[in-house]
């Protein structure tokens, strides 16, 4: 979005990258593009960038080389979009918090956005979960992700930069080691991994019973009120 006043030409920018995360489903590519052609500034989409990088799908890396190399790109390909110049809006993968570097670094580097959603909302909007490449493979790296940084999650929860209410009830915090399965359903998942998105978030933005576009507008005020996204004077 830009504009005249006065002779003055305007438009948006950010001041650090924000790193939009949050389960399947969440909505974080859409919400992500709304914002860019809202504000004219650029958007990234971590999934894509990856396949686009490697010349193939999601899916097939998965499949092909399974899920700690793609984790391992995952990073790398989070590390680059950290730095680019100017800042850009990075719609991250739901897994992106399943390592504790990334958490780190997404928190140093920039403002981290977190979409929440309930499991009612994860079932409903992933109806076909069997054929999401992660639902094939071994969860064992975010079992152990969940417990490592589960002593942390009240510390971070309680820190006032959040923006939204609490998860609903139904997929509040739990013990990952009471639901972990070789082969996790969305609720499952999802329980999992609430307590690491409680810690790489600074602002939570639920999504339930709104439209991309709505929830776009809310990132942007947010993102407004914490002085990220700024409006500069073009002459």
């Amino acid at each position: 979005m830009s504009g005249t006043s006065k002779n003055v030409t305007y438009t948006y920018m950010l001041s650090c990258p924000v790193f939009l995360i949050g389960f399947m489903g969440a909505g974080k590519t859409t919400t992500g593009r709304f914002l860019g052609m809202m504000y004219g500034i650029p958007h990234v989409d971590s999934d894509t960038y990856i396949e686009e990088q490697a010349h193939t799908s999601i899916a097939n890396i998965f499949a092909t080389k399974g899920e700690e190399f793609f984790r391992q790109k995952e990073s790398a390909c989070l590390s680059f979009l950290s730095k680019l110049d100017p800042p850009a809006i990075v719609s991250c993968g739901g897994g992106i918090v399943v390592r504790k570097k990334n958490i780190q670094l997404m928190r140093e580097a920039g403002v981290v956005v977190w979409l929440t959603e309930n499991a009612n909302d994860a079932r409903r909007r992933i109806p076909n979960a069997s054929t999401r490449p992660l639902f094939k493979s071994s969860n064992a790296s975010e079992k152990k992700a969940s417990e490592d940084n589960k002593s942390e999650n009240t510390q971070e929860a309680s820190r006032g930069k959040q923006n939204s209410l609490v998860p609903d009830s139904d997929v509040s915090s739990t013990d990952s080691r009471g639901t972990c399965q070789a082969d996790p359903s969305p609720e499952q998942l999802l329980k999992q991994r609430i307590p690491l998105y409680t810690q790489a978030a600074h602002i939570q933005i639920s999504t339930t019973n709104k439209v991309p576009f709505e929830v776009a507008q809310q990132v942007g005020e947010a993102l407004k009120n914490a002085n990220v996204l700024q409006i500069r004077k073009l002459m």
